[in-house]
């Protein structure tokens, strides 16, 4: 079964560089990951259960915004290290959710 599209996003977030994961903050890290697992978690329905619940969407949407803001605190330095994570895209990202709320497409979240 192919995998969900916002799986395959998601997966290009996951941090695999040993180098990369030494020099981020442990505690940084690990409220990634903890983003990334509750956003899997909450999108493991299907498209219309995701578009239909604005419980589900308000919790996906948090962790998307939580996880760019953490991201906020990895360094430019250990960012080039992972050149492969789209890093303006997730900043610009949570620029979006906070700041333009009104903007946000659900079928691209989806």
């Amino acid at each position: 079964m192919p995998r969900k599209a916002h799986s395959i996003r998601l997966s290009a977030i996951r941090f695999s560089k040993r180098r990369f994961l030494s020099e981020v903050r442990p505690a940084v890290f690990g409220h990634i990951l903890e983003c990334i697992r509750r956003i899997e978690e909450y999108l493991a329905g299907d498209r219309e259960s995701f578009l239909k619940s604005t419980l589900v969407r308000d919790a996906v949407i948090r962790n998307l915004q939580t996880l760019a803001e953490s991201t906020k605190r990895i360094s430019q330095e250990s960012r080039s290290l992972a050149p492969d994570i789209p890093w303006k895209q997730v900043l610009g990202f949570r620029n979006l959710v906070v700041h333009e709320y009104l903007r946000v497409d659900l079928e691209f979240i989806w």
